[in-house]
């Protein structure tokens, strides 16, 4: 029988996933907050093999009892604005988000930033007259290591201001490493 907790895959959240507690329950803390108003975004870093995917699998089922959650693996490309972009869009669209058009996704510029935070945010509002309101959504992106710095300064530039506007998107992101994206380690990514 193989090993479960080879390095070569995550652990299966249910049969296989072991401790973490302290880190699960930091976690669902950050979510809490969120739920509540105070957005929090979570990097989770540690070296490959140590189970960042697994502690996202770990979570995946819980929080999407809780609402939506989309879930990625970091493309590895030039373009993983479009992508990313793209990915999110296509996923938050099938919710049928009330006055959001397929044609609002026409020519979609992933270098315009306040084009990109305006339309998510007239999704956030849009879910918000649903009957099955979500009070936060969650983007889970693994393989962070990937991110080029531009798409990460970019990520940072809408969610940042969309938590601001009263628009309820958390980031939980994992990786190797956490890429800098400005010029000191301060910078708020």
């Amino acid at each position: 029988m193989p090993n479960p907790y080879a390095h070569s895959q995550p652990a299966d959240p249910v049969r296989e996933f072991a401790g973490r507690e302290d880190e699960l329950r930091r976690v669902r803390s950050c979510v809490e907050s969120s739920r509540s108003g105070n957005v929090t975004h979570v990097f989770i870093v540690g070296e490959w093999g140590i189970g960042k995917s697994s502690l996202l699998n770990k979570l995946l089922p819980e929080l999407q009892e809780q609402g939506p959650v989309i879930h990625e693996d970091l493309a590895v490309g030039k373009d993983q604005a479009r992508w990313f972009y793209n990915a999110l869009f296509s996923d938050l669209y099938e919710r049928k988000p009330a006055g959001i058009t397929q044609e609002l996704f026409s020519d979609l510029d992933v270098e315009d930033h306040r084009r990109l935070r305006k339309l998510l945010k007239a999704i956030w509002d849009g879910l918000q007259k649903s009957e099955a309101a979500p009070n936060l959504i969650v983007i889970m992106l693994d393989n962070l290591e990937r991110a080029q710095p531009e798409f990460l300064a970019g990520i940072r530039d809408v969610f940042q201001r969309l938590a601001l506007e009263g628009a309820r998107y958390m980031l939980i992101f994992a990786g190797k490493e956490l890429p800098t994206v400005g010029e000191t380690a301060a910078d708020p990514v």
